[in-house]
């Protein structure tokens, strides 16, 4: 019975620290602002061991790369913070800081500005083995977060990048990048649930009458 409890235990300890390392959600919340302002902060921008680039040069937009947020009270405030490319065309890159590989699993985007017009986002992916892969996404021109989901052909990526039109300005949000870690130890976590069951079972079966 000892064997059985800590046996569980050790499971649940598993299992917990695969749910608190989350299943790797870049919120951004850490920019937040209440105000009414465009904040930017700067080409760059890392949180949770990942790293977003704005590849947009001068020369081709008219000024610098800036990734930027809105205040809580601003127009277009999507509910929560959110980063955008605030160059017209401009591409953001999304890698990991130690350039190994991640799954990209879903995103939140929502408009910059209500035009009532679709328009389309296409996300490109690199994979670890070399290969491309592309998915394009198709928002409804209204305010408001849109939750979009990747297909499976969007793991061992090593980096995923999205442009937008010149006037089709877009903010994404709870960029969903599971760890490989917390994976590993869910999967480690049920492989011995499975074990303490087994060994359970065993023992009552060959227990002397």
């Amino acid at each position: 019975m000892k064997i059985k409890k800590l046996s569980l235990c050790c499971c649940i300890s598993i299992f917990g620290l695969a749910m608190n390392a989350q299943a790797g959600v870049i919120t951004f919340e850490s920019l937040s602002h209440v105000d009414d302002q465009v904040v930017d902060h700067g080409s760059t921008y890392t949180e949770n061991g990942f790293l977003f680039t704005n590849i947009a040069t001068e020369e081709d937009s008219g000024f610098s790369p800036s990734l930027a947020t809105l205040g809580s009270e601003a127009y277009g405030f999507s509910g929560s913070t959110a980063l955008f490319n605030d160059n017209f065309e401009g591409m953001t890159v999304l890698t990991r800081t130690d350039n190994t590989a991640f799954s990209f699993n879903s995103i939140h985007l929502a408009e910059l500005y209500a035009t009532g017009d679709t328009f389309d986002v296409t996300f490109n992916a690199q994979r670890e083995d070399g290969s491309s892969v592309f998915q394009t996404l198709t928002l409804d021109g209204l305010l408001g977060r849109e939750k979009f989901i990747f297909g499976s052909d969007f793991s061992d990526v090593i980096a995923v990048s999205w442009a937008q039109g010149e006037y089709d300005f877009h903010q994404f949000d709870n960029v969903n990048v599971p760890e490989p870690m917390s994976m590993l130890l869910f999967g480690t976590g049920l492989i011995g649930l499975l074990g303490a069951r087994k060994k359970e079972k065993k023992t009552i079966f060959t227990r002397p009458l």
